[in-house]
């Protein structure tokens, strides 16, 4: 049998980029063959073993039988290294390297590396409609690249054939998760599938809410980056507040639902959106009410942070949240002074002494800062 490095860690190498992830490609073996020798089977669609950390794949074909992701037949038999990687997205992605060091390019993904062309392998990249995600995906990692004329007519027959169709959500929000997490300017993702006239099939919200002012992930990206925290919750906050324009509970509900977004996200979305303009707030009821409605410093974090994005303001023009947040918590402190009937009554309490030293300190803070 013969073993070859495939994919993207072939493509990073020749594009000079370190990559984490290796994945190889086996030929004419079989799957007892990998197992008598202590690979490890796991995945249930394909043949796919581990060994020594890393990923191998019999050699397959696949031949379109029905719609949908799982849709295919595929086959392990007598098949070539050339047959497997015509299969595969774009050429610069269907690249293999042997153990001698040699590359192997039946389909001229290297030249397409060094002229920066984002080509398909085959037509049978119209089989899977995710790649046209992929597509924008990679156009949004690979900022200086161009995509071929030819993908683009086989972009256009998939949308006029409806196979965009038969994406499901859930593939939807995973690419668009991939994308915040690699790319190199999130907006090149959107303004390729608005150049390709396809945002509209893609997120049929957009055109109803957005002002399609996708630089402003561009300028979150960079915030985010220089103050070392998680990307997803924020960006995906980001899209849906300056983006899609979502402003209420129920538009970010629907969203939610077509984009299968994950708790932790929606109910940061959520509260970010009632908030976002309580730094024009001078009413201290609503700021005792967000501090109740933030779980830890952890959140004020991310929700400061948010507000820097969205304003595309420096972060520390919020400093001033911070002292409120520790008056707020500082408050349970006066507890131990005093006697309760109830917890109806601790409440009470609390909320009295939060309004009193907020509104005490929020009056110098807001002259001083005169409304951001």
């Amino acid at each position: 049998m013969d073993v070859y490095r495939v994919g993207g860690s072939v493509r990073d190498e020749i594009m000079g980029v370190l990559s984490q992830d290796k994945d190889y490609v086996v030929v004419g073996s079989s799957e007892n063959e990998l197992l008598s020798l202590g690979y490890k089977k796991v995945g249930a669609d394909f043949p796919v073993f581990l060994k020594d950390g890393n990923e191998y794949a019999l050699a397959r074909t696949e031949l379109k039988t029905s719609t949908g992701y799982h849709g295919f037949d595929t086959s392990t038999k007598n098949v070539s290294l050339e047959d497997d990687l015509k299969r595969r997205d774009f050429t610069i992605n269907s690249i293999a390297k042997d153990s001698k060091g040699n590359y192997i390019d039946p389909y001229n993904g290297i030249n397409d590396i060094k002229n920066k062309i984002l080509r398909h392998t085959s037509d049978a990249f119209i089989e899977d409609p995710l790649r046209v995600l992929r597509l924008a995906r990679f156009k949004s990692r690979f900022v200086d690249f161009h995509i071929d004329s030819d993908t683009k007519v086989l972009v256009q027959y998939m949308q006029k054939n409806g196979l965009l169709k038969e994406l499901t959500n859930e593939r939807i929000y995973k690419e668009l998760e991939k994308m915040f997490l690699t790319s190199k300017k999130s907006s090149l993702f959107f303004i390729t599938l608005l150049d390709l006239k396809l945002l509209g099939d893609l997120f049929p919200f957009i055109s109803e809410y957005s002002n399609k002012d996708f630089d402003i992930l561009d300028t979150a990206t960079n915030q985010i980056f220089q103050n070392n925290k998680q990307k997803l919750k924020i960006l995906f906050s980001v899209l849906l507040y300056k983006i899609f324009n979502v402003k209420k509970t129920e538009e970010t509900l629907k969203i939610k639902d077509y984009l299968t977004l994950p708790n932790n996200i929606y109910k940061f979305i959520i509260l970010a959106s009632k908030y976002s303009d309580i730094t024009k707030c001078l009413d201290v009821e609503i700021v005792v009410e967000f501090f109740d409605n933030i779980q830890n410093k952890d959140s004020l974090d991310d929700f400061i942070l948010f507000l820097a994005c969205v304003t595309n303001s420096n972060i520390q023009n919020y400093n001033y949240f911070y002292e409120f947040y520790e008056v707020y918590t500082d408050a349970t402190k006066l507890l131990k002074n005093e006697s309760f009937n109830s917890g109806l009554e601790i409440k009470d309490f609390l909320y009295r002494i939060r309004i009193l030293k907020i509104q005490k300190i929020g009056n110098d803070i807001w002259n001083k800062k005169s409304l951001i």
